[in-house]
């Protein structure tokens, strides 16, 4: 964690259930929390370091596992993000609650506020919050009672675990409580707001809803009628001020698009601040090739997703620039540019989906040749790009900027690695080789 680490204070003679001050998260590598530092610190200052980092990656799990269960919640990284805001400061809250041996209250917080916002302008329905709350109550219970089978004593377990169930009881109930009343009101401010009417045409939009196409691009002040590019934008780590709504407009104008539509969030809605969703109109359809080729964007990754004319077209742009932006967090592509088109990356996100299915299979086809070193990857590399250069070892040097006899040599030792020619089994091996990529093998610069 970021936050300084500070002593746990003295033991007071209360009726705390201090065990909980015992417990240890179970990551090696502390999982980054969601909530503010201010909301860390006060977490720390009570309870110290160690069961603050424990109900951070708790949380990070809950979240995790309901967006599974439920999956309204999904959306990408900010959806999670948001989730997390609430997983985890119930978690905390419940840590600090047992640490004092009273029901822990504090004001709703601006995460919480923002949680709520994004859930409104999402119309995810409070019902279906507090589904996954219930949901999230069950995880909490079975985690804070299994700390307590392991930390306290046979003599004083049952005390403990009823305490558990109690104040957890509370605590879950009046978050619920006040999460209502907070939806309420962030409800009608939206509803009365002057985003209303656009965002709700998205919304329709992007589900399918049968309407007025001419009555939707009204509201939205954009042609559903043209063809349709979409983008999703994220913020890299080095560079997080950037403006990806000023990104979003100059790459769709440098696209040439007649017609340009952005907003935050893939879904349409307001996300974390570090993604937007952004789609631009074309009087003609367009290709990923001709529109990113030897293109670069300062500050942010750049998911593209070509769809086709209208609404329908308009979500099959929107659904490919969400699996793009998707995949291409998820593993290490091979790709040399920081914008990408889901044509680049759909077959590997495909090969991927069961990862340890796809990582056995790349160690039966490639065997030695598929272990994770640099030296192996450039070797790795260089058989794909002989493959795909229609295996023209000329072709392959000029696309690798490397010399042709280094291609050869590279190709011989490729195939003692595998113990037979790159002629045998070639989709096969094409296959496992783009697995391997993905696996391990990081993207060039």
């Amino acid at each position: 964690m970021r936050n300084t680490l500070k002593a746990v204070p003295e033991l007071a003679d209360d009726d705390g259930h201090h065990w909980i001050r015992r417990i240890k998260p179970s990551a090696s590598v502390a999982t980054e929390p969601a909530c503010t530092p201010e909301t860390i610190a006060a977490a720390i200052d009570q309870v110290g370091p160690e069961p603050v980092a424990w109900a951070v990656e708790l949380g990070a799990r809950i979240a995790e596992n309901c967006i599974r269960e439920f999956p309204v919640f999904d959306g990408g990284r900010a959806a999670v993000t948001n989730l997390r805001y609430g997983t985890e400061q119930v978690a905390l809250y419940m840590v600090r609650s047992l640490d004092a041996g009273r029901l822990f209250h504090a004001p709703l917080s601006a995460e919480t506020v923002s949680m709520i916002q994004y859930y409104v302008r999402r119309r995810v329905s409070m019902d279906q919050i507090w589904a996954g709350m219930r949901f999230g109550h069950k995880w909490l219970a079975d985690e804070f009672m299994t700390a307590c089978h392991s930390l306290v004593g046979h003599d004083d377990r049952a005390d403990e675990l009823e305490a558990v169930s109690q104040i957890l009881f509370e605590q879950v109930i009046t978050y619920a409580s006040e999460l209502g009343e907070l939806y309420r009101v962030e409800n009608e401010k939206w509803m009365s707001g002057p985003q209303f009417a656009r965002d709700d045409a998205l919304r329709a939009v992007l589900a399918g809803e049968d309407a007025d196409e001419d009555k939707l691009s009204a509201k939205l002040g954009y042609s559903l009628a043209k063809h349709h590019v979409g983008l999703v934008l994220r913020a890299l780590d080095d560079d997080p001020a950037t403006d990806l709504r000023a990104v979003a407009k100059d790459l769709l104008h440098a696209f040439g698009a007649q017609a340009v539509l952005v907003t935050t969030d893939c879904d349409g809605t307001v996300g974390s601040g570090d993604e937007v969703s952004a789609w631009g109109g074309f009087d003609r359809g367009v290709s990923a090739d001709e529109l990113i080729a030897g293109r670069s964007v300062k500050g942010a990754s750049v998911a593209v997703g070509v769809g086709g004319r209208g609404a329908e077209g308009f979500r099959t742009a929107t659904d490919e620039a969400k699996r793009t932006a998707r995949i291409a967090e998820q593993i290490n592509s091979g790709i040399t540019s920081n914008v990408v088109s889901y044509d680049q990356v759909s077959l590997v996100g495909l090969l991927l989906e069961n990862a340890d299915q796809a990582a056995a299979f790349a160690h039966h086809e490639l065997g030695s040749l598929a272990e994770n070193s640099s030296k192996l990857a450039d070797l790795r590399e260089t058989v794909l790009a002989y493959f795909e250069c229609r295996h023209s070892p000329r072709t392959a040097a000029e696309r690798l900027f490397i010399a042709k006899n280094t291609v050869i040599y590279r190709l011989k030792r490729a195939e003692e690695l595998l113990g037979r020619s790159l002629d045998e089994r070639p989709a096969e091996t094409w296959a496992a080789l783009l697995i391997a990529r993905g696996l391990y093998d990081q993207r060039r610069d």
